[in-house]
């Protein structure tokens, strides 16, 4: 799991992120904290690319096909931030497809019972075949958002796709207005918002709520804590704030330490191009010598 945040402003567009890789192991989740999330396209580039979800596409890094991208970047440069995102998107759907092509398999077929236990047309679905269901259409999921802006336009744009088990086909870029936040959301919207969507949905079908959604919209809309318009530095502190926030909450919570590590932070500006504001460096993971 991940807390990933891109903030678009006029000024340019900010990503943040944690450091936090888990693997779901036989003994339960071991967790590493010095994993890149959060990519530069090529070495003199207005383009960054964040990711959440899967850590890789098995043999096949992120770091690579960011890689090869950027190489055909510099053969034809993309006409726009969406041509770019769409680009990037293709490639990442064919890695992974094909790194993940026995579990979509798997997933389909047992997507394909549930839907003949559902029309009654058969009934061999099993307890375990629901199980297995979910930690696939959980579990396979990786998603990115590529921002920054398309020279001669300096127009500050980013756009953000999700892969599942659950796709026939790749989906289209959407754009990201405002802010995004991704992975780990929940305690972001807490403090934003007073409420994450999941408790929203839960109140809504308890028993014990009689009214409308929009009833609850109405009385949980007041507490929202809008955000101002900012230059670029509070944007900054603001994408930190929430990534900052999410580690300690989970840090100290009874939950999985999915979020953690070293936080990183990327800023594209419509005068510059990709910089680091925070960047781990290559011995972040050995510590001070003894």
């Amino acid at each position: 799991m991940t807390i990933a945040s891109c903030l678009v402003l006029p000024e340019g567009v900010i990503f943040g992120v944690d450091s936090t890789a888990s693997t779901d192991l036989t003994y339960g989740y071991h967790y590493l904290n010095h994993n890149q999330k959060l990519f530069q396209v090529g070495e003199d580039s207005t383009f960054g690319i964040l990711t959440w979800g899967l850590s890789y596409f098995r043999e096949t890094s992120y770091r690579t096909l960011i890689g090869y991208l950027s190489d055909e970047f510099r053969e034809a440069f993309p006409s726009s931030v969406f041509d770019a995102a769409n680009r990037w998107m293709l490639k990442a759907w064919a890695a992974y497809q094909e790194a993940f092509k026995d579990e979509i398999a798997e997933f389909r077929e047992l997507e394909r019972k549930q839907q003949e236990s559902a029309q009654k047309l058969s009934d061999n679905r099993s307890d375990e075949d629901d199980k297995r269901y979910l930690e696939l259409k959980n579990e396979i999921v990786v998603g990115f958002c590529l921002g920054g802006y398309c020279p001669p336009n300096r127009t500050p744009q980013a756009f953000s796709f999700e892969f599942d088990p659950t796709l026939r086909s790749p989906p289209t870029p959407k754009p990201v207005i405002g802010e995004l936040f991704e992975g780990q959301p929940k305690f972001v919207k807490r403090i934003d918002e007073g409420i994450d969507l999941n408790l929203r949905e839960k109140i809504a079908k308890s028993p014990f709520w009689t009214g409308k959604k929009e009833d609850l919209d109405e009385i949980l809309f007041p507490e929202k804590l809008e955000r101002v318009e900012m230059p670029i530095r509070d944007g900054i502190d603001f994408v930190h704030f929430n990534i900052y926030a999410t580690i300690k909450a989970m840090k100290f919570s009874t939950q999985g330490q999915v979020c953690g590590g070293p936080i990183e932070i990327a800023v594209i500006t419509t005068d510059r191009k990709f910089r680091w504001v925070r960047h781990k460096p290559w011995d972040s993971a050995i510590g001070p010598e003894p």
